[in-house]
């Protein structure tokens, strides 16, 4: 169905709800000789530019198109709901990624394949080197028991041995997902991605602001890009790879 037709005639918007009651949205752009289409699918819409089709045939390629990613929005909305999801923001049904706090200085990136989402995802942990290498260890000792025919989070729960936290509910956390430097979490697209390695500590930084930081300090040294200092937090030695 249409939801939007601007007073010039040169903007159309599609809506179509899914069989979960999923709303998707098609922006057809007629300013020019060549249309162009914008949707939140994970890839582009084929259809031909040129002004031979009908919006009744559009919305039907589109709703054939969108048919084919049911499974995989089902296991991202698993995920949604049941963990703690830092990443992306703001939410867009094209990403088929996301980022789940795993423990206070760790966080994964979990990248699902759109033709196979209940197969092992591409998985990318975040945080304190020795607490990453352990969840990796964990990961590359058990990839062989990842069981398709169930859910993602049961499977990484499985997998890590743990409980993934969910999203808190009140105003205050354990977990911290900010910087310690700028007291942001999303600083122009970047996020914190290097910990503390001091079990205590485990505060969270962009490396740039980290970087920066180092640089302020009087016994701050570099060697072959890697930028040595000490966590703004406990002190304790830190290193980080600078930004070129």
């Amino acid at each position: 169905q249409s939801t939007g037709i601007d007073q010039d005639f040169k903007q159309i918007v599609l809506m179509h709800t899914d069989e979960s009651s999923r709303e998707h949205h098609l922006t057809i752009q007629l300013d020019s000789k060549t249309p162009t289409f914008a949707c939140d699918l994970p890839q582009e819409l084929d259809i031909a530019n040129d002004l031979t089709w009908s919006c009744q045939e559009v919305l039907k390629t589109f709703r054939e198109v969108v048919s084919q990613y049911q499974a995989l929005w089902d296991a991202l909305d698993e995920i949604d709901s049941t963990c703690w999801v830092i990443e992306p923001e703001p939410f867009t049904r094209d990403a088929v990624h996301r980022r789940i706090v795993v423990k206070e200085d760790v966080s994964l990136i979990v990248t699902l394949d759109p033709s196979q989402p209940t197969t092992l995802p591409r998985c990318r942990f975040l945080g304190s080197a020795k607490s990453i290498q352990t969840f990796q260890n964990q990961l590359d000792e058990k990839v062989d028991e990842w069981d398709a025919s169930s859910g993602i989070v049961e499977n990484l729960c499985s997998i890590l041995g743990l409980e993934l936290p969910s999203k808190p509910t009140g105003e205050e956390s354990e977990i911290s997902i900010e910087c310690g430097v700028c007291y942001c979490y999303d600083m122009m697209g970047k996020i914190p991605e290097i910990s503390c390695n001091n079990n205590i500590c485990k505060q969270l930084f962009h490396v740039e602001c980290l970087v920066e930081w180092f640089r302020g300090l009087p016994n701050v040294r570099q060697s072959f890009g890697t930028v040595f200092g000490e966590c703004p937090y406990c002190s304790k030695p830190m290193h980080v790879q600078a930004i070129l």
